[in-house]
């Protein structure tokens, strides 16, 4: 059944990602074609790589508003009845939501590095991206002294498990706020303020950034406060839940 669940979300969403989606792509096709065509300096072009630049980050924030909205529309008003007739535990609902945000996070970021590959492969000939790649890469091993694949999938994957921590947040937000019926959106947005600056004060007192750059460990901290984030939101729907 969480598969179903899932399966269900994911259509949802992707009905109204698909066009950032398809946008962004072709926006990195003409991008590509004018580059090819050594089209320096048109201010056409200029234009279009604002608007890429902007939609990408579009690509980026519309998910976690629209997954917000689906969250509140199909747990914690009137769809809820439907959505908690269903044979589904409210643990799955959640869980159900949380892994959807973390697949179409995943998708997102594959679709931006899509389009840096068209870009890429459009606006040079092999020979000469794989040139310009070995420059780009030997220059940061001699300024950072790393490797600039593994750092660019790192970055990745940490965008990715923090996009996801955030969205998790922010269902905990909506559920602690849900606690408060005539005050509910004040109260979720105080209750992210709130979880933010808990969080804030813990990291500082015991140096928390530290230990986590030290001990390689961003991956688990920020899987870890998903889990926690979920968890929380469970034990506040599982018992405290009014549709009413």
């Amino acid at each position: 059944m969480l598969g179903k669940l899932m399966k269900y979300d994911l259509k949802a969403a992707f009905r109204s990602f698909a066009p950032l989606y398809l946008a962004l792509l072709g926006m990195s096709l003409i991008i590509g074609l004018f580059g090819r065509f050594n089209a320096e300096g048109n201010s056409v072009l200029a234009f279009i790589a604002i608007v890429y630049g902007v939609t990408m980050i579009i690509c980026w924030v519309i998910p976690i508003v629209i997954l917000t909205l689906r969250f509140k529309k199909n747990l914690l008003e009137d769809e809820g009845y439907l959505s908690f007739s269903l044979p589904v535990s409210t643990l799955e609902h959640i869980v159900a939501k949380v892994l959807s945000a973390l697949v179409i996070t995943v998708v997102c970021a594959l679709v931006v590095v899509l389009s840096f590959l068209i870009i890429g492969l459009i606006s040079a000939d092999f020979e000469q991206l794989r040139n310009a790649m070995q420059q780009i890469m030997s220059a940061f091993n001699q300024i950072f002294d790393a490797n600039l694949l593994p750092q660019i999938f790192k970055a990745v994957v940490i965008m990715v498990l923090g996009s996801v921590e955030l969205i998790s947040q922010i269902y905990l937000a909506l559920a602690i706020g849900h606690l408060f019926k005539d005050h509910e959106r004040l109260a979720a947005v105080g209750a992210f303020i709130g979880i933010n600056v808990i969080l804030s004060l813990i990291m500082n007192v015991i140096h928390l950034p530290n230990m986590l750059e030290s001990a390689g460990l961003y991956y688990v901290y920020s899987i870890a406060l998903t889990a926690i984030f979920t968890s929380l939101t469970w034990l506040i729907l599982d018992r405290n839940l009014n549709l009413g």
